[in-house]
């Protein structure tokens, strides 16, 4: 426990690190461009302020007071906007960290991947048609098997039939996965020889898509519906633009436009303002693009809320391409949640009272040890049968299909990571009572039973950021079952990337994914963490059931506590990308 600890300390304080030496960088070009000795101490401070601010919140900018854009307007260290656009535009060389405009003041990077992000957006949001309009209408009723102008999934297939940019947005079970299979059973069959992309941000997201959409259009294709002859499986969108590493740029750009005609981008709301950026950028000229997510979730872990941005566009160019999903589908099987998930998604989540039916609400006093056992217990339980295979049947690769199945049907969602209510305290919990039941040594970090999402894509291993399997013995050794559409992938656990256990999660590595039932585990009120996006986004994590575990009146605060994050894409978009 206190190594784990130790190791999130360590992080803080390299990101602490970063952010003084990025700031100390930047007052060394204030004085050497010939800077006011006066001002360095403001500079250096508003630099380390907007590491932090991009770093550990997601703005792209930070807003600056009187006495401190003075100083930055004056400093050699800060580029003006303008200066910068013209840089950008003729490649010129930029010294700059640090860009200011109007009284904003940007890293750089992000300032430079917003602006481009916003001008290559506008260009994207014009009239497109695939077709002559009645072409693109009775295709329409085709694949939905007949004509509805007021249902919102044939108006969001034909919006991106006729534009070379559409957002779909909507909340689980609302319809987006039939939509998208829909849009792509009726472009491939108005433009046979398409060249289609299916991507999302992280590994688990695309495997789900793709298995999603697939199976979508084997139903189209059995009632004689039009459906896509070949619709290779999903990728990452760091795969689809060929970044390889952290820091690396992407192969695919503006002077090497990736080879799609139809690029499908899921879980947009995760996509960050740099690579949302670097996506656009390097669309070839009639190519054409479908973001889908839900506005109401978590934004991307990194800077930026681009689809939340453009969802709420005003301009008539943009808002044209925009649909939003609002019928639930899943009302009837599991209405309990869909209500939860309403009632956080619009501030009431106060009004729904005590847990009933498919949802169970836990009180907590406070965050004390006795509280740990009470919440262990019950993630325990909802372990059992997974824990009890593991005990009966050992530990052999036989077990693998099953054990997965078990495995995934539940997962605990934590708002924190660590904390007696952490995700670092429940994953030991679990992890313990796994090598207990296969009578592994305590201390074992490798062992049967074990269950582990990577943190960090490895292409050449075939396992991507997301991705979970469990550690079982095969052929005399250790080695880890992921799950494919059709086969399990195994790697021995010397060779495994950076992974950790996966029996808890934080809400944030659980976007992209969908569990039969969820323990919810909401931050303390008054937390950073206790938003409305956050508690929503955990609540529609649940298919069937949900638990949650809050203190009184934490989640009434955090539904009612929206996360805002800085930033001027909003902006550009409404003034033409100024």
């Amino acid at each position: 426990m206190s190594a784990l600890r130790g190791f999130g300390d360590v992080a803080v304080a390299a990101r602490e690190l970063v952010a003084r030496r990025f700031a100390s960088a930047a007052g060394r070009l204030h004085h050497l461009g010939g800077g006011d000795p006066a001002t360095r101490a403001a500079v250096e401070s508003c630099a380390a302020r907007c590491w932090r601010s991009a770093q550990e919140h997601g703005h792209s900018c930070i807003a600056l007071g009187p006495d401190e854009l003075a100083a930055l307007a004056a400093s050699p260290a800060v580029a003006p906007a303008a200066g910068a656009m013209a840089a950008a535009g003729s490649a010129q060389r930029r010294d700059a960290a640090l860009v200011l405009e109007a009284d904003h003041l940007f890293l750089e990077r992000l300032w430079r991947a917003e602006w481009q992000l916003a001008r290559r957006l506008l260009e994207l949001a014009a009239p497109a048609p695939l077709a002559p309009a009645a072409d693109v209408a009775a295709m329409v009723a085709t694949v939905f098997g007949g004509a509805d102008p007021d249902d919102a999934q044939q108006r969001a297939v034909t919006v991106a039939l006729s534009r070379r940019l559409s957002v779909i947005s909507g909340g689980p079970g609302t319809g987006k996965t039939t939509t998208l299979a829909r849009l792509i059973a009726a472009y491939s069959r108005l433009k046979p020889e398409a060249r289609i992309a299916l991507a999302a941000p992280t590994g688990k997201a695309a495997a789900r898509v793709s298995e999603a959409l697939h199976a979508q259009l084997l139903e189209l294709a059995a009632a004689d519906r039009p459906a896509s002859a070949v619709l290779p499986g999903a990728m990452t969108l760091h795969r689809l633009l060929g970044i390889r590493g952290t820091g690396s740029r992407p192969a695919f750009g503006a002077t090497r436009p990736l080879p799609f005609d139809l690029i499908v981008v899921d879980e947009a709301s995760m996509v960050d303002l740099e690579l949302a950026s670097a996506l656009v950028a390097a669309l070839g000229g009639n190519a054409r693009l479908v973001l889908a997510g839900d506005r109401d979730q978590l934004a991307s872990v990194e800077a930026g809320a681009v689809f939340a941005a453009l969802c709420a566009a005003r301009d008539p160019r943009l808002s044209e391409g925009v649909v939003t999903l609002e019928r639930n589908y899943r009302q009837r099987e599991t209405p309990e949640i869909v209500a939860w998930a309403q009632a956080a998604r619009t501030g009431t989540i106060a009004d729904i009272g005590s847990g009933q039916g498919g949802v169970r609400l836990q009180r907590l006093a406070g965050a004390g040890g006795g509280e740990q056992a009470t919440l262990a217990r019950s993630v325990l339980a909802g372990y059992a049968p997974a824990l009890e295979l593991l005990a009966d049947a050992g530990a052999g690769a036989e077990v693998a299909p099953e054990l997965l199945r078990r495995l995934s049907g539940y997962r605990v969602l934590c708002a924190l990571r660590r904390g007696p209510l952490g995700v670092a305290a429940l994953n030991r919990v679990v992890a313990a009572a796994a090598r207990a039941a296969v009578g592994a040594d305590p201390d074992a970090t490798w062992y049967p039973g074990r269950f582990v999402i990577v943190s960090r894509n490895t292409r050449e291993l075939g396992l991507f950021n997301g991705d979970t399997g469990v550690c079982l013995r095969r052929d005399g050794a250790l080695a880890v079952a992921f799950p494919l559409a059709d086969r399990l992938h195994w790697v021995g656990v010397a060779q495994m990337p950076a992974c950790a256990d996966a029996f808890a999660l934080t809400v944030h590595q659980s976007q992209g994914s969908e569990f039969d039932q969820v323990a919810l585990v909401a931050a303390p009120a008054g937390h950073r963490l206790a938003t409305r996006e956050l508690i929503y986004t955990g609540i529609t994590r649940a298919r069937l059931g949900l638990e949650i575990f809050a203190a009184e009146g934490a989640l009434a605060a955090a539904a009612a506590r929206v996360t805002e994050r800085t930033g001027l894409l909003g902006w550009r978009l409404a003034e033409g990308a100024r």
